[in-house]
């Protein structure tokens, strides 16, 4: 379905997925923000310290936010949306509304919100592979 719900960013405001300026993204759902910020950090920052899952595999989220801040104090060339589950649920509303019932799952959003593709489980988003998936849904928008 189209994405019409609007997100809030890690810089604190809120954005539609399906605004007239917005680029194709990829939504990627994860069991934790902080696994998928920890990504973000040691992507862009290898260098950078970062906080350790616990023995559950999660993070703890004020540790990663400092780490994140200071590995990229100007933030990252992309916007990064929180989807956040209500009490003990693993899935945000928004994703929930897409039919996603377990993760981690990644879809390919055009500029006009829709889903393009679908990924179950993790995605290698460097390998040619979803390079190419990628490449083709941004020339076609072009």
């Amino acid at each position: 379905g189209v994405c019409k719900t609007e997100k809030p960013s890690l810089a604190g405001m809120t954005n539609d997925l399906a605004s007239k300026d917005f680029e194709v993204v990829a939504l990627a759902s994860d069991k934790s923000w902080g696994a998928a910020l920890v990504a973000s950090i040691t992507a862009l920052a290898p260098n950078a310290r970062v906080p350790s899952p616990d023995e559950r595999g999660e993070y703890n989220m004020k540790e990663v936010l400092d780490a994140y801040r200071r590995a990229l104090p100007n933030g990252v060339p992309f916007k990064v949306f929180l989807d956040p589950p209500d009490g003990d649920d693993t899935i945000g509303k928004i994703a929930a509304s897409w039919g996603i019932k377990a993760v981690p799952e990644s879809a390919l959003i055009d500029r006009k919100g829709n889903i393009r593709a679908y990924f179950v489980n993790k995605r290698d988003w460097e390998s040619p592979v979803a390079q190419t998936c990628l490449r083709s849904i941004i020339d076609e928008d072009e």
